[in-house]
């Protein structure tokens, strides 16, 4: 008799515990209030979705020892909303739309930070924000009457690192580009691959891809330093998704991505082209760009309209960034598992003089523009291309392997798209920003 009331309590625990509803972690690290379902995560209203529904992702795995302690995702995401308020506020009217155009810095970039805010007045875009890295450049700025929105990096309090999952795909024949998609889809970015070319090799599951350096940490960069790298990633993410949801458009630029011209016009052109995100042309990931036809998207100088079908996009980007921790590799990924489909079935890369659109299977559109108007591979460009006023170029985002400040400066430099007198670091700081940057500048250029 006791045996057999035993056995009827086990059956009741084990299919209580089979069928009762349990809560899952949260996974697209929103505010508490948010206890929507994930198709109305990133809108007021809900979403029609046709792609399966993401799973909800544990909690990330703890920075090692040799860090300071890990904050919560709580804490690293109430950093993040604490910026929100003060960039939107940033935001003026863009065609008619509210428009924001963000940067992130840390004191490392002050240099090309200054040149940036420079050109950025220079061609009447006032708009801007930047997202402070650290308490030394929020300093700086402050003393210049610039506003430096709050920082989400902090050695300090530990940083959040997001969880890189997946398996390093390997394989033992060569495949044909029929065979990428297949390759591609059974495999996950290798966060270790650092080889300067791509290869491809497959068996009936697996498959190499062996990203180029272009958007790994500089060489000889500390571990703390590619965490660095890699939680900037996500924090530039995280700050965009919540942007979205207050319907302001976001144009995201790294502070080495020089405005020649306002950037409002070719803006204006995707907006009405019905572009719900359009960007730069890049070549990372490689396999991405080769499945494509040589471009892929960069989000280095990319352009986020607040569209419905932006973000239902973004719902779907968020579960690829938390397995990547890399938003480049998240937006094309994500873009590439959603079956994009470019007019005239490529993307050139270097070649392409005009714009480039694709659709994926949920109706997002996708520009790509010109090279020759945004270019990435600048050296193919004579330098007459780069003059203010009279050259092809708007925007100047060119690659430089070695990701430090002077080489930065360097590069500018060569194109004469350097602002920036002779020891201007040693001018008297002002409040006035316009002043301050008077006195900063080469009148000679």
């Amino acid at each position: 008799m006791a045996v057999g009331f035993f056995v009827l309590v086990s059956v009741l625990l084990l299919v209580s515990f089979t069928i009762l509803p349990r809560e899952s972690p949260r996974s697209l690290l929103l505010p508490d209030t948010e206890k929507e379902q994930l198709s109305v995560a990133v809108g007021q209203r809900p979403i029609p979705l046709k792609s399966r529904p993401l799973r909800r992702r544990p909690q990330p795995t703890p920075v090692p020892q040799t860090l300071a302690p890990s904050v919560s995702v709580d804490s690293f995401v109430q950093r993040v909303d604490h910026s929100v308020k003060g960039v939107v506020a940033r935001a003026e009217l863009w065609d008619g739309r509210p428009t924001v155009f963000v940067t992130f810095g840390s004191a490392k970039y002050t240099s090309s930070l200054a040149n940036w805010i420079a050109f950025a007045e220079d061609q009447g875009v006032s708009n801007w924000a930047v997202i402070c890295l650290d308490d030394k450049l929020q300093s700086w700025m402050e003393a210049r009457g610039m506003s430096c929105h709050a920082h989400v990096l902090d050695w300090k309090k530990g940083v959040w690192e997001p969880e890189i999952t997946g398996r390093s795909c390997r394989g033992d024949r060569e495949t044909k580009e029929k065979d990428l998609k297949t390759c591609q889809r059974g495999c996950e970015y290798d966060p270790d691959a650092t080889c300067q070319s791509v290869t491809y090799v497959a068996s009936s599951r697996s498959c190499v891809k062996c990203e180029t350096a272009e958007s790994q940490p500089e060489a000889g960069a500390t571990f703390a330093e590619k965490r660095t790298t890699q939680t900037l990633w996500f924090a530039r993410w995280q700050l965009l998704l919540r942007l979205l949801q207050q319907d302001v458009d976001v144009l995201l630029s790294d502070a080495d991505a020089i405005l020649i011209r306002s950037p409002k016009e070719i803006l204006k052109e995707v907006g009405r082209n019905g572009a719900d995100i359009s960007g730069q042309r890049g070549t990372f990931p490689n396999w991405v760009a080769q499945v494509w036809g040589g471009a892929a998207l960069c989000m280095g100088f990319s352009f986020w309209r607040s569209t419905q079908a932006t973000k239902l996009f973004a719902v779907h980007m968020n579960g690829v960034i938390m397995k990547t921790g890399d938003d480049q590799i998240a937006v094309n990924v994500a873009l590439e598992q959603l079956n994009i489909k470019w007019e005239g079935g490529h993307a050139w890369f270097a070649n392409a003089s005009t714009m480039t659109y694709g659709k994926d299977r949920n109706g997002l559109k996708v520009a790509l523009f010109p090279h020759d108007t945004v270019p990435r591979k600048c050296d193919i460009l004579e330098k007459s291309a780069f003059k203010r006023g009279t050259g092809s170029v708007n925007v100047a985002h060119c690659f430089q392997a070695a990701k430090t400040g002077e080489a930065k400066q360097a590069e500018a430099q060569s194109r004469g798209l350097w602002l920036l007198k002779e020891g201007w670091s040693d001018v008297i700081p002002q409040r006035d920003l316009g002043a301050y940057l008077a006195t900063i500048r080469n009148n000679t250029i």
